[in-house]
């Protein structure tokens, strides 16, 4: 089973890592549903070496 978490911001990218979930899927707003997040988090959140 792949496990897959919803973020919205650096710390939440870095804990999916940290814990070992398969997928991850950055959104802004969680709370509106989920928006496309800039452009600038999606540059930010790929530089985040994974263990």
């Amino acid at each position: 089973m792949e496990l897959q978490f919803s973020v919205q911001d650096l710390h939440g990218v870095r804990l999916a890592l940290e814990n070992q979930i398969d997928r991850v899927e950055l959104s802004s707003g969680l709370d509106l549903d989920g928006l496309t997040p800039s452009i600038g988090m999606v540059e930010k959140a790929s530089g985040i070496p994974s263990s």
